[in-house]
């Protein structure tokens, strides 16, 4: 069953085949009285090489044999001069120049034809390789971006293919490990490697062999003059254009500063223990030799003696000791227990905190001492006789 655009061609076609064809006849018919009987097939020959050419073999023979028989019935006086000897010998004629006649202008539309597809094939090519040239120089182009991100970057990216050979070595890896670009290109891994981290290399590999990936993790490699470096790996498998593991990508950090301040901190947090540790027995040791009064006296006496006087309101032969804070501060300083004045305070107004001013200076440093026992009097128990 022909396609919708075949049936507009295939009509086109045979349509144009026939136009021509009565075009012919036509003309025919206007010149008759000029050629009468004797030349009936000249201008339908006319007719079948425009068919020919134009329209394509299958029109050009319609219009040959419909021709022939149009222009015998119209021109040649009937069906009846077909028995004629000479006019067979015309009849003949006239079938072989159209035959020969679409048979050169079918070839000549095969070449043509023939040379429309060669010129598109051509061209397609040419826009085809165009195209590849375009999309060539854009990798091109892609790939000297990547190489210099590569080679610009400041972590170590080495290539190798799954024999463990390297492939590629940038500059950030010649100044990690020390090694140049041509010391290490097709090369193993091995001059990187500690000796009891060998089986790391070879598990690495045959996991990127299976499509495996090694995220990151810290590992410890080898610098050209034997010095160990701890790094930060992360191994990718490297695919060609099917799919198809090819090789593995190494992308490694130098982290000797990271660990060094991580050191630095753990030795920090140490110390810090230790103050706090140092800080709780101080203060342990503080409350319990505090705690006793013979030491706050003794501690009060380092300071420097001065002239003993007596508040005017406190009397030295009292009965009652005196509490409050100016006696006990006299006493103190003048490492006196045995006289106890009586304070002659009239109202006092609240116990005495002895945490605030009791305060010493032993070895530059003040230490506040705590408040007195509860069997201690306050200045409550003053009198306050006159």
């Amino acid at each position: 069953m022909r396609a919708p655009s075949e049936w507009k061609s295939f009509t086109a076609r045979y349509g144009g085949a026939a136009v021509c064809l009565a075009a012919s006849l036509l003309l025919r018919r206007a010149v008759d009285p000029l050629l009468g009987a004797r030349n009936p097939y000249t201008l339908t020959v006319l007719s079948v090489l425009i068919s020919a050419r134009y329209f394509g073999i299958g029109p050009s023979i319609m219009t040959t044999v419909l021709g022939a028989a149009a222009a015998t019935w119209f021109f040649a006086g009937g069906w009846a001069a077909l028995l004629g000897p000479q006019f067979s010998l015309v009849l003949g004629f006239y079938f072989l120049v159209c035959g020969a006649a679409i048979w050169l202008m079918e070839m000549q539309r095969r070449d043509h034809r023939r040379a429309e597809e060669n010129a598109r094939l051509a061209s397609q090519r040419l826009a085809d390789l165009q195209r590849e040239t375009a999309e060539r120089e854009r990798q091109q182009s892609v790939s000297a971006k990547l190489r210099a991100i590569v080679e610009s970057s400041e972590d170590a990216i080495i290539s190798k293919d799954l024999e463990g050979v390297i492939q590629s070595w940038n500059q950030a890896a010649e100044r990690m490990f020390g090694y140049t670009s041509g010391e290490m290109v097709g090369k193993t891994m091995a001059a990187l490697l500690l000796p009891e981290r060998r089986q790391e290399e070879s598990d690495i590999i045959e996991r990127i062999r299976h499509g495996g990936r090694v995220k990151h993790f810290e590992t410890v490699r080898l610098r050209k003059n034997g010095t160990p470096i701890p790094v930060s790996l992360t191994i990718s498998p490297i695919h060609d254009e099917s799919g198809k593991v090819v090789g593995a990508s190494h992308i490694g950090r130098d982290i000797t500063e990271q660990k060094q301040m991580e050191e630095q901190m753990r030795q920090t947090q140490k110390l810090e223990s230790l103050g706090v540790l140092a800080g709780g027995l101080a203060h342990d040791f503080n409350t319990a030799s505090w705690a006793t009064p013979a030491w706050r006296w003794r501690i009060y006496a380092i300071r420097k003696p001065r002239a003993r006087t007596w508040p005017r309101s406190c009397r030295p032969a009292s009965a009652q000791p005196c509490w409050c804070g100016r006696c006990w501060r006299m006493r103190e300083r003048e490492g006196t227990s045995s006289s106890l004045p009586t304070c002659r305070s009239r109202s006092p107004k609240s116990p005495l905190s002895f945490a605030p001013p009791f305060r010493a200076r032993s070895n530059s440093s003040w230490i506040s001492l705590p408040p007195p026992p509860a069997w201690m009097p306050t200045a409550r128990n003053c009198s306050s006789s006159s």
